[in-house]
């Protein structure tokens, strides 16, 4: 009798409880409690060290300042471990009886603090290791997206064949990377890719000061349009193609959409716009059609990114939500004396917002307008060409 008091009482309360973390908020915070106590019990293994004050320290390593005048700091060391974790990879160097993880190789410096990375559980390096004799470090966090790839990691590749480097190239696994240097001709067996739980021991590593490059520009942006656009022809061609249409509408899947794009597109179509979808083309076509166009509308982001082999004096439109206005194309509108014009939303629309992800809606009356004023521009331009 006393035992079955005791497993409904038992029941009972093992009831309460699921019913609780199944309805209460409090189990979410405690989730995300747990969460960010792992991650920094992780974070405080890797043992983070400056490379300067690591090579300060303990003598080793070697520094090449503003290597080939781009305005940027090379690394060199014998004798590196590298823990892959998908996104980011992490070089260590092991000194006397401690490890230290340099903070330059997965992004922490200028621009990433630690607490924007996930941290794995650290990885051991004295097992399944892969052997490699000279490796560029070439990812970091955001190293994945198209954009970031070809305007903060391809100028590193850039400098090293400039330098002439011969080794292999760590970069994301995911995203744009592998289409870009497959366009560009680069051998497979010169590429490595940074998957989870990889683990790798370099006899020889290079590694960057900065994972971000973008605010150099100037000829650290133009060398590296240069050498992508040269390597392209090489292999397939002049870009230049007189068929390709002259004035280009880029759709965006994804977030940060023009919910009211359609609008926009019926509007430009009577004007002879080619609407595209960018992931519906291979990366050459995409490159090809940019390098043609004279007029460009599009909305921010990724998909704007090859607007760096545009024409000089191109006109390009770029559209912006009002929760995220980022105008990071501005030494690429420099570099080729484009014809900009920035269209942003209006006001906050009584819609799900989602930061700097959300889609937004383009005041049609100010687009038509700009777009006049943009039309009438090239009708003169064309007008004292003849």
């Amino acid at each position: 009798m006393y035992q079955n008091k005791l497993a409904k009482v038992y029941r009972s309360v093992k009831f309460e409880i699921k019913y609780f973390f199944k309805n209460s908020m409090y189990p979410r915070f405690l989730r995300e409690y747990v969460k960010k106590k792992r991650n920094e019990f992780y974070k405080s293994k890797f043992n983070f060290i400056l490379t300067r004050d690591y090579i300060k320290k303990f003598h080793t390593g070697e520094i090449t300042e503003n290597i080939l005048d781009y305005g940027i700091d090379l690394f060199r060391f014998e004798d590196a471990g590298i823990s892959c974790f998908g996104d980011c990879a992490f070089v260590h160097k092991f000194n006397g009886k401690e490890f230290y993880t340099l903070k330059e190789s997965s992004g922490i410096n200028k621009r990433v603090d630690k607490n924007d990375i996930i941290f794995g559980k650290p990885l051991n390096l004295h097992r399944d290791v892969i052997n490699e004799d000279e490796i560029c470090l070439a990812c970091f966090p955001n190293g994945f997206n198209y954009w970031h790839f070809i305007f903060d990691i391809m100028p590193k590749i850039m400098i090293m064949e400039e330098t002439g480097y011969k080794g292999k190239y760590l970069v994301n696994a995911s995203g744009s990377p592998k289409e870009v240097l497959e366009l560009l001709g680069f051998a497979a067996e010169r590429i490595i890719f940074c998957e989870r739980n990889k683990v790798i021991h370099a006899k020889k590593l290079l590694m960057f000061d900065e994972s971000y490059g973008i605010e150099l520009g100037g000829r650290w942006l133009e060398d590296t349009r240069n050498f992508v656009v040269k390597r392209i022809e090489e292999r397939f061609g002049s870009l230049i193609d007189e068929s390709s249409p002259k004035k280009l509408y880029v759709s965006r899947i994804g977030s940060r959409r023009i919910i009211n794009e359609n609008e926009l597109i019926d509007y430009l179509r009577p004007y002879g716009f080619a609407i595209i979808v960018p992931e519906k083309l291979s990366l050459l076509e995409q490159i090809k059609l940019f390098a043609n166009a004279d007029i460009i509308v599009t909305p921010h982001g990724a998909n704007a990114t090859n607007v760096l082999y545009s024409k000089k004096g191109t006109t390009f439109v770029e559209c912006f939500g009002h929760s995220w206005v980022n105008p990071c194309m501005v030494n690429t509108v420099d570099l080729l004396e484009l014809d900009y014009h920035m269209i942003c939303e209006r006001f906050m629309h009584n819609l799900p917002q989602s930061g700097k992800n959300s889609n937004y809606i383009v005041d049609i009356t100010i687009f038509k307008n700009r777009m006049a004023r943009i039309f009438e521009y090239w009708n003169m331009k064309n007008t004292v060409k003849k």
